[in-house]
């Protein structure tokens, strides 16, 4: 196994956390490789110090105060920084109106422009545009202006 191999899997093999298959292979190597015994043995040393240690319970307190730092940090400070988020908030706002103004101004506008399959295209004959499809009668039936013909429900 190679050393940095090894010395990622150091602390797992330490700790007992490693399967029993890699945690062999890396006994063998501390075995054989005399930096990585050397390694391992100050870890080991370490370790054991930090184990040893007694775990430290925060006060009550700490929570709070912390939290009141956070808010307290990330509030403006001076004239100057609470007038540059009122002008950010105000340009947000500012944008937002604007573009639902934008928004209504094109709904009406394309709600006013006629749909060109409501507008009237019968020819002066008064037939509709449909029905007259006599320049697809010379077509044969399975031509695209025969297939037209018979989906549109005229008669030959």
């Amino acid at each position: 196994m190679k050393h940095d191999k090894i010395q990622t899997k150091l602390l797992l093999w330490l700790d007992g956390d490693l399967a029993p298959a890699e945690a062999d292979e890396v006994r063998r190597h501390i075995a054989e490789c005399p930096d990585c015994a050397a390694r391992s043995a100050a870890l080991a040393v370490a370790w054991g110090v930090a184990k040893r240690s007694p775990r430290v319970k925060p006060d009550s307190g700490l929570r709070a105060r912390i939290l009141a730092e956070v808010e307290r940090a990330e509030r403006p400070q001076g004239w100057l920084a609470v007038w540059l988020a009122a002008i950010a908030q105000v340009r947000f706002q500012a944008a937002t109106a604007a573009a639902v103004l934008l928004c209504v101004g094109l709904g009406v506008y394309l709600g006013s422009v006629p749909n060109v399959s409501q507008t009237s295209t019968r020819p002066a004959g008064g037939s509709s545009a449909i029905g007259n499809l006599d320049s697809f009668r010379d077509f044969p039936p399975e031509s695209v202006g025969g297939v037209f013909v018979q989906l549109s429900g005229t008669t030959r």
